[in-house]
């Protein structure tokens, strides 16, 4: 199905998208040709779907952009009849979809009802990009000063490969910039998202209005002797950890991918491997240098302007704009290696105990993590025990080896094999992992996802679907983790699916950081994977599923953590995070009173912060 693709249809269920694909006519046309030229009129006005290639648009002599895949276009003469307001060609060659009038008119009305809603909304974010573009030609001709980066329409995607959005992106080259873009942004009425490296699971740091992506602001400052450091938005964690190295020092908090950013993990309050003794990112975190939305920049911590930096950690980018953060770091010596042994039980009763563990905050503290595999009647845990060594000779754990030439066929196998995962877990568990300890490199240990990321460009790159669906709850008492395990895995089987992956972590309870999963519960986040899911009935089953699993744990007193993916019934969040949200909504009031800062997670599962009062 075409459609399933555009990312302004995706409030369309199958049945209505498959209704309205079959009123369109496919066509296939060689790059050059053009659909329609400024000016001229056309009895019988096209709505156009761009399903493949890509097209340019141009109006007058200035104003030119591209156009891609999942774009409608051609809207303004379809819906008044009147002249063409610009000129659009195929860049490449392309295949389209078109719709007349007389197609809408065979439509069903519930049908032909959503449609005039998608026309509408991109009118009017089309109109509001024109409007900027002829403001930023007027303006760059009319002073000395460089003109802004220029803005393009680009579709940008989530991690998991389940969202795509069409979106305004600026690229601003400093925070001047940034304030003349939310400037603009609020006089023109338009909603600003934050984005970083884009591999949000969800659409966290997505919106189909205008983006911000901070790609500039990369500085790392280290401070030896004080043990800190001050990193920019866009420093990579890659190149934070490899310029700490040197020094024997590492993050409290030790993410999971070189690409991802400090914005980004401030924004979502990370966690990670070390969480269970070490906490979340946010408590690391000394103090933020952020802008809001009326421009004015601040430094704000625990004592100075507390709420607003108990709102920005863990705030989905909502309440101001990360410029950069302060942390402490833990001094383990040099070189920096992970030292872990592992542990192995055929039964479920055993996980809870082997994952709690205290808060220790020594250097050398020991931290646990478990992966949970199926086989029969057992449930099989790799409880996994990891700290800081030094000068200790490598014996590299398989999937600490990023780069290792069996790693992408490996991946590949558990992504579109859906039994593959388990496998993968269960020959571990018998025949690979020992009682030795493993020594890993820290890059190696701590990267431990850029495995995945290589293997999913490289399939993107010869056309291979890269679909993962991922969501995490956490459930607050020893004695229902079991259980939750194996309803888990009871409901996995009843939809006719396999889980790749089980695995969990021990959440301390947290700081008040209003959108955290763990402010006030400390409890067990355990992740289900799903990979595999080549086909959208299969892909809407594991959405079914984990939906199903939010409210179990609701029902617990548990939550959904937010950094994965997020599928709950209405209102369910809304009960999980009440005590975030009125803290959230109250930040809002203070310092984005016009709700400018937004994305789409946020409208759409918590829309209550993202009203404007």
């Amino acid at each position: 199905m075409s459609l399933r693709r555009f990312p302004s249809l995706a409030a369309f269920s199958d049945a209505e998208l498959i209704e309205l694909e079959s009123a369109m006519t496919k066509s296939d046309v060689s790059a050059g040709h053009v659909f329609m030229r400024e000016g001229e009129t056309d009895g019988r006005p096209t709505l156009y779907a761009m399903v493949r290639g890509q097209a340019m648009i141009t109006r007058g002599e200035e104003l030119r952009f591209g156009l891609e895949e999942g774009a409608l276009f051609g809207l303004v003469a379809f819906v008044d009849e009147g002249p063409r307001t610009a000129t659009v060609s195929a860049a490449t060659d392309a295949t389209v979809l078109g719709l007349s009038r007389d197609d809408v008119a065979r439509l069903s009305p519930r049908v032909a009802a959503k449609l005039e809603i998608v026309m509408a909304t991109q009118l009017s974010r089309d109109f509001a990009a024109m409007n900027s573009r002829v403001v930023d030609a007027y303006a760059a001709t009319s002073r000395d000063e460089v003109p802004h980066p220029e803005a393009e329409w680009v579709t940008i995607h989530s991690y998991s490969g389940l969202h795509a959005l069409r979106t305004e992106l600026h690229h601003p080259r400093s925070v001047r910039d940034i304030v003349s873009t939310l400037v603009k942004a609020r006089k023109q009425g338009r909603r600003v998202a934050v984005r970083g490296s884009g591999l949000s699971f969800d659409t966290q740091a997505m919106h189909s209005d205008l983006t911000i992506n901070l790609d500039g602001f990369d500085e790392v400052r280290i401070d030896p002797e004080a043990r800190t450091m001050t990193a920019g938005a866009s420093a990579r964690w890659g190149d934070v950890v490899a310029k700490l190295e040197p020094h024997g020092l590492v993050p409290g908090n030790v993410v999971s991918g070189r690409e991802i950013t400090v914005g980004g993990t401030v924004s979502v309050n990370a966690m990670s491997r070390f969480t269970p003794v070490w906490g979340k990112e946010g408590k690391w975190v000394e103090s933020l240098e952020v802008l809001t939305v009326n421009g004015e920049r601040l430094t704000v911590s625990r004592t100075k302007e507390p709420d607003l930096f108990h709102a920005v950690v863990g705030g989905f980018g909502q309440a101001a704009i990360v410029l950069s953060a302060t942390y402490r770091l833990q001094k383990v010596g040099a070189p920096v290696r992970v030292q872990s042994l592992i542990e192995r039980y055929s039964t479920g009763d055993k996980i809870a105990p082997a994952l709690t563990i205290p808060i220790d905050p020594r250097p050398d503290a020991q931290t646990s993590y478990a992966v949970v595999a199926f086989k029969g009647d057992e449930i099989r845990s790799i409880i996994t025990r990891s700290r800081y060594v030094n000068d200790v000779p490598l014996r590299v754990c398989l999937p600490h080896k990023a780069s290792s030439i069996t790693r992408v066929p490996i991946e590949l196998a558990i992504h579109h094999f859906q039994s593959m995962g388990q496998a993968f877990w269960n020959f571990a568990f018998e025949r690979y992992l020992d009682e030795k300890p493993y020594i890993d490199e820290l890059g190696g240990y701590t990267f431990f996802m850029d495995g995945n990321l290589r293997t999913k460009r490289a399939a993107e790159n010869v056309g291979i679907p890269f679909r993962t669906v991922q969501e995490t709850y956490v459930i607050p008492k020893a004695e229902q983790l079991e259980p939750f395990i194996v309803k888990s895995r009871a409901m996995t089987e009843a939809a006719g699916l396999d889980l790749s992956l089980v695995d969990i972590l021990y959440l301390p309870e947290d700081e008040p950081f209003a959108m955290s999963s763990s402010y006030g519960l400390g409890g067990y986040a355990v992740t289900l994977t799903f990979e595999g899911l080549e086909s959208i009935h299969h892909v809407g089953l594991a959405r079914e599923l984990m939906v199903d699993l939010a409210t179990e744990s609701l029902a617990l007193g548990g939550r959904v953590h937010l950094t994965k993916n997020v599928f709950v019934r209405a209102g369910e969040l809304s009960r999980m995070y009440a005590k975030g949200i009125e803290k959230m909504r109250a930040v809002k009031r203070r310092f984005d009173p016009f709700g400018l800062l937004t994305s789409d997670f946020v409208e759409r599962l918590f829309p209550e912060i993202g009203v404007r009062d």
